[in-house]
């Protein structure tokens, strides 16, 4: 952990109990003008349990006045694991609104042209094609309009990521199996809906 004093030129003494002798030591009684104050621990996961207690004891030593912070590195680290936490549900959330959409649009394409083809099915069947045939022939279709769609938005997701990379001045890296993931995705979807 790190204490980091936030007026080191005229502290308070602090108060004696257990607690305010052992940070009394580890801060040299208040009268250390330095700005930061390493307290070390014997295990890291040690460090999170103690902090409630190191700072109940510098309030007791302060006299409830905030003149020093404790800053602990496995707790900003914490902090960012949950925000990266919630981002990642956030934008799986978005993502899946999006297929849900791109899915419900292939169905209401292929039931426009399943209406449209109507004498075109009953040709077939009348010419001696099973009902599989047919179901596979309309499969077909979905899995590449939904592909074609994967590919255009893959296309369309890099050129702005290069173009943000550019205005961010951030260097740019492109992740073959990320892509790869969201074209099986794309794919997945035009089978799924395509089918129902």
């Amino acid at each position: 952990g790190r204490v980091v004093d936030a007026h080191p030129e005229a502290l308070p003494e602090p108060r004696v109990d257990a607690i305010g002798q052992l940070v009394a030591t580890h801060l040299g009684h208040g009268r250390l003008g330095q700005d930061a104050h390493p307290v070390e621990f014997a295990a890291a996961d040690d460090v999170l349990p103690a902090l409630p207690v190191l700072r109940r004891a510098l309030a007791i030593a302060h006299r409830g006045v905030e003149e020093v912070q404790i800053v602990a590195p496995q707790e900003i680290l914490r902090q960012a694991k949950l925000a990266q936490r919630n981002f990642l549900v956030l934008t799986g959330s978005i993502a899946l609104v999006a297929l849900l959409a791109g899915g419900i649009g292939i169905m209401n394409t292929m039931l426009a042209s399943v209406t449209e083809r109507t004498r075109e099915i009953g040709v077939r069947l009348a010419s001696g094609a099973l009902e599989h045939e047919l179901m596979l022939q309309f499969l077909i279709a979905a899995v590449v309009l939904a592909a074609l769609g994967g590919v255009i938005g893959i296309v369309l997701a890099t050129a702005m990521t290069l173009v943000l990379a550019q205005v961010m001045q951030v260097p740019y890296l492109f992740n073959p199996a990320i892509n790869g993931l969201a074209f099986v995705f794309s794919a997945a979807i035009g089978v799924v809906f395509g089918y129902f």
